[in-house]
């Protein structure tokens, strides 16, 4: 799994389906990951970050969305989440996913209790621990809107640990990426991802890919054939989807505007958990012209 994680590719993050009861719709679930399996994407993610609405799930429902995704996919790798506050809290279920039959562990970085921001030493200690106790390769994700911002220094720093198979950095500084790019470019360690609208340049810099919400993944692997088949105008027209999908619906967060998205695609993922806003029938329409457009519907 570890030179998995070091090819050029898209993980793609499965939304968590929820029905009017605020249950996992497991029907839903189970339909999204055959339509991202069908995609061919390097990696499938499951109940980490915070567009897959980890937060309202109980640590069994994960492990449960995790192995129910397992039974699915095949030979598709499947990393789950174990994003929690305390690192020893996120290693013992990074050894229950591997019971499961997880090829990796993701985590995003913890903000202090006391919502300060995280020191990058405190960061590295934090994922140092966590690599050390869990049994399967991790997956550091780097997001300061978690309120950590981390050096480069610090993510290289960790990059060298033999368990840290990948970075998901999330700042959108393109130089930085250039920066943690370099700092990585000695052979067997950890992959550079970063998010769908920095794609492009991510592997124009050296890095391996993105991880993107599932809705991104058609838009994201056109972007990477397109590369790979020496087209840098066909890259760049796809990578242009970003600049309108979702910031357009960011209204509400990107929760809202990537759920909707699926549900433009033809697979219903419903509305985000419990009390929170869903994008307007109008919006949707909106997002629905739009991936017509492009060619991805209809």
């Amino acid at each position: 799994m570890n030179d998995l994680l070091k090819q050029r590719g898209v993980i793609a993050a499965a939304l968590t389906p929820w029905d009017a009861h605020g249950n996992v719709d497991l029907a839903a679930f189970d339909a999204q990951i055959d339509w991202i399996a069908a995609q061919s994407p390097l990696a499938i993610g499951v109940a980490g970050v915070e567009v897959q609405e980890y937060h309202l799930l109980e640590s069994d429902q994960r492990i449960g969305l995790v192995r129910r995704a397992i039974e699915r996919v095949g030979d598709v790798p499947v990393i789950a989440g174990v994003s929690t506050p305390l690192a020893s809290r996120s290693a013992d279920m990074a050894k229950q996913m591997a019971d499961v039959g997880a090829t990796a562990v993701l985590s995003l970085s913890a903000p202090k209790p006391w919502a300060a921001p995280s020191t990058s030493d405190e960061f590295v200690r934090w994922f140092t621990q966590l690599a050390d106790e869990s049994p399967l390769p991790i997956v550091v994700y780097s997001n300061p809107r978690t309120g950590t911002e981390p050096s480069v220094s610090s993510l290289a720093e960790l990059a060298a640990h033999e368990k840290i198979a990948a970075l998901k950095e999330t700042s959108r500084d393109m130089t930085k990426v250039l920066n943690l790019c370099l700092e990585l470019a000695e052979p067997g360690l950890a992959g550079v991802y970063t998010n769908m609208e920095s794609l492009l340049a991510t592997i124009h810099l050296g890095g391996h890919g993105a991880m993107v919400p599932a809705p991104g993944l058609p838009a994201a692997q056109h972007i990477l054939a397109a590369h790979a088949a020496g087209d840098d105008d066909e890259a760049r027209r796809w990578q242009s989807f970003f600049a309108a999908f979702p910031s357009h619906w960011m209204r509400l967060g990107l929760g809202p505007a990537v759920k909707a998205g699926m549900g433009v695609l033809g697979v219903d993922v419903g509305t985000p958990g419990h009390t929170f806003d869903a994008l307007t029938a109008i919006e949707t329409s909106e997002m629905a012209e739009l991936f017509a457009r492009w060619g991805l519907v209809g």
